[in-house]
C-alpha cells in the first residue's frame, strides 16, 4: 500500500514537473514570435502570443509589457482612424480597457522586475504614463481620474515622473480650477510642486 502511495505521489509531482517545463517552453516560444513580430511592426500577428504570454508568465520579461502598449496602441489609432477619429467602437473600448488594465498589471510586478534587473522605472513614474494613455485614448476622459493619478506619479516619482506628466498634471490641476473656485490654493501648490521637478 505504501509503494502504490508512493508511486502516485511521484507520478503527480513528476507530472506537475513537466507540466511546468511544458508551459515555460511555450511561455518562451510565444516571447519570441510576439517580440519579433512587434520588431517587425506587425501587431496583428503579435497580439495572440503576446496575450498569452501576459495571461500564463507575467513575470517573464519587462519588454512584454511595452510590447503589449506598442501593439495595443497600434490597434486603438488603427480603430480611431477606421472610424472618423471617434473613440465609440465596441473593439475600441475592448482595447482601451485592456491597455488599462496591462498598465495595472506592469505596476504589480515592477517592485519584482526591480530586483532581477537595472532602470526598471517606479511605480509612480509607470502611472504617469497610464494617466497620459488615459488622456490620449480614453472614450470619455474624467478629469479627476486622472488628475489623481498624476498627482500620485510627480508626488511619488518626482523627477523621474514622465516628462508630459508634469504638463498633464498643471492642465488637469487648471481644468478642476476652471469649474471649481475651492480649487484655487491646491492649483497655487500643484505649480509650486511640478516646479521644483522641472
Amino acid at each position: 500500500m505504501k509503494k502504490e502511495t508512493f508511486a502516485i505521489v511521484v507520478f503527480f509531482l513528476l507530472a506537475g514537473t513537466l507540466n511546468v517545463f511544458s508551459q515555460s517552453d511555450q511561455c518562451n516560444t510565444n516571447s519570441s514570435i510576439s517580440h519579433e513580430a512587434v520588431k517587425a511592426g506587425n501587431y496583428k500577428d503579435a497580439y495572440i502570443p503576446w496575450r498569452e504570454v501576459i495571461e500564463d508568465c507575467p513575470r517573464l520579461r519587462f519588454y512584454t509589457y511595452t510590447d503589449g502598449f506598442k501593439i495595443l496602441k497600434a490597434f486603438l489609432d488603427e480603430d480611431m482612424k477606421a472610424n472618423g477619429n471617434k473613440k465609440t467602437s465596441a473593439e475600441y473600448k475592448e482595447y482601451f480597457d485592456e491597455l488599462m488594465e496591462l498598465h495595472d498589471t506592469r505596476m504589480e510586478y515592477i517592485p519584482e522586475f526591480q530586483t532581477k534587473m537595472k532602470g526598471v522605472l517606479s511605480v509612480e513614474a509607470a502611472l504617469g504614463n497610464k494617466a497620459i494613455d488615459y488622456l490620449t485614448y480614453a472614450p470619455s476622459v474624467d478629469i479627476r481620474q486622472a488628475y489623481e493619478w498624476l498627482s500620485k506619479s510627480v508626488d511619488g516619482a518626482k523627477a523621474d515622473a514622465p516628462a508630459s506628466a508634469f504638463q498633464y498634471y498643471m492642465d488637469m490641476s487648471y481644468q478642476i480650477l476652471k469649474t471649481d473656485a475651492s480649487h484655487k490654493e491646491q492649483f497655487i501648490q500643484d505649480y509650486l510642486n511640478a516646479g521644483q521637478y522641472v
